[in-house]
């Protein structure tokens, strides 16, 4: 990623705690790859087609839902300056309401936050600190997603599978993929994916049945110190056709003081 950021540095730090709020990596953000075919040498396509039809399945799936919450225990491996690896984990849930709506909230090792997008503003409550950001943002989801990326170089985790149309992020710099079959996750029946990317390598399982949707995932940061893994189990899929707009406004708590976020000429990521 090669453009420059403009965001207050108090902000921005805030805004990196959604890494561990909903977890996992967007493949937005990874940089394609280039190569340059060896001639009379056929070119393998990066995606094989039976993982293309099961993610094409599933980003269908996902884009013709209208509301939906997801349940998740996530972790991530920290690498300490011993060597020694350690999981940080949290169970998060998600709200999410087609086209501009978004509530999140995460309760873990070191996470205790919650999250709101209500079509026009962005919030982050982090109410042990009793501190608060909320800040203006684009009309949808989408543009939303996008534009946090963009003003904070953070990845919004687990952003690829919200977005209206999941699979091109998801794809986006995918250099091989291996389908490996059927698995099974917590007693479900999935369809076992793997990918490798530049700097990533990364699995999903999506569950074989008439609801297609990510059952678990897995991010490996391959040129990261130690190699650490992001590890998602997604659970208690509930779909309908809408959701309360009280659920994704938020309000300030009494005793919570907030964080203004202002554009700094001075200060750029």
């Amino acid at each position: 990623m090669t453009r420059l950021r403009i965001v207050p540095a108090v902000a921005a730090t805030l805004l990196m705690c959604w890494v561990a709020a909903i977890a996992a990596p967007t493949a937005r953000q990874v940089t394609k790859p280039t190569t340059t075919p060896v001639a009379g040498q056929a070119t393998r396509p990066p995606v094989d087609a039976q993982s293309k039809a099961v993610l094409d399945r599933m980003g269908s799936f996902l884009t013709q839902a209208k509301a939906f919450s997801v349940r998740a225990d996530v972790c991530n491996e920290q690498v300490l300056p011993s060597g020694v690896k350690v999981q940080r984990c949290a169970s998060t849930e998600a709200f999410l309401r087609r086209p501009d709506k978004l509530h999140v909230r995460a309760l873990g090792d070191v996470t205790n936050r919650s999250i709101w997008y209500d079509g026009s503003m962005f919030s982050i409550l982090f109410p042990a600190k009793k501190i608060y950001v909320s800040t203006t943002a684009p009309p949808t989801l989408d543009a939303a997603m996008d534009w946090v990326m963009q003003r904070t170089e953070v990845s919004l985790p687990m952003a690829d599978y919200f977005y209206s149309d999941p699979i091109p992020g998801l794809l986006e710099g995918v250099r091989l993929s291996h389908y490996l079959g059927d698995s099974h996750v917590m007693g479900t029946r999935c369809k076992h994916l793997a990918f490798k990317q530049a700097n990533i390598n990364w699995q999903v399982w999506v569950e074989d049945s008439a609801t297609p949707v990510p059952r678990k995932v897995v991010v490996e940061y391959k040129n990261d110190p130690g190699a650490p893994q992001y590890t998602a189990m997604l659970y208690d899929w509930k779909f309908c056709d809408t959701l309360p707009d009280d659920l994704f406004v938020f309000r300030a708590p009494e005793d919570a003081s907030r964080i203004q976020v202002v554009v700094s000429a001075t200060e750029v990521k």
